[in-house]
Formats: C-alpha cells, structure tokens, sequence
C-alpha cells in the first residue's frame, strides 16, 4: 500500500474516528463528539472493510454504547495528498449511516485523553489506587 490511513479522522456527521490499517483491511471506531468525558452516547459504530486500489468496501455496525442501532454496507474512496490533506468519500452507504465526509486530523498514535489521566492523579494523590513499588 503507498498510503497508510491509521489515525484520527473527523466526519460531517461530528463525529470522531480512530482508524487502524492493516495490510489492505481497514478498521475503524467511529464515536459521537458528545463531550470529552463522554464520547459516543448519541452514536458509536465500528467498520471492516477492504481496501482495492483508492476504494475502500465493507460493512458497519453500531454497537450498544450509542443510542442508535443500524447497520449496514459502506463503499468509501480515497481522495490522496499529503496525509494531511488526505480525505474520505462514501460512495454508497445502507443502514442510515450518516457521515459522508472524512478528514484526517491527526497520523500520531491515538492517547486517552488528558481527563483520564488527570482523574488517575487524583486517585493517587487521594490514596485511591496504588503505584508499583520499585
């Protein structure tokens, strides 16, 4: 592959997706930007499709996080550039998926967010949970 799609990508649907490519198979989590603390109540899906070429075919599915409950086929295509500039069109989708549009936001490895490891601080500080000793 001359291209990798791994990373974080955002939808006209608002939403946020993390992108795993392997090979030429193409997976994805796709989560609802409802918040920091709680992405994914309003939809959360996740994709497996082939990539042939600039096209990508495959199917999703929500799953119970979100609130909506569709599944169906998704066809998407390739619009290459720098990996910036890259972006993502459906071509053909079922089910009622939303998005039509993707942008790559960022190709560095997804971290939790800064929340999460604030909250672990506390817990520390607080005496909640404990460090390994050395």
């Amino acid at each position: 592959m001359a291209f990798d799609l791994t990373g974080s990508w955002r939808s006209d649907d608002g939403g946020h997706y993390i992108l795993r490519q392997i090979d030429n198979m193409l997976w994805w989590l796709g989560t609802s930007s409802d918040g920091v603390f709680n992405p994914g109540l309003t939809f959360c899906n996740v994709y497996r499709g082939t990539i042939i070429e600039q096209g990508i075919t495959g199917n999703w599915s929500d799953v119970p996080r979100g609130v909506t409950a569709n599944h169906g086929e998704l066809d998407i295509f390739l619009i290459d550039g720098k990996p910036d500039e890259q972006e993502l069109r459906v071509t053909f989708a079922s089910g009622g998926f939303g998005g039509t549009r993707w942008q790559r936001t960022s190709s560095a490895p997804v971290l939790r967010p800064t929340a999460q490891y604030l909250a672990y601080t506390l817990k520390l500080s607080l005496g909640l949970c404990h460090r390994a000793r050395e």
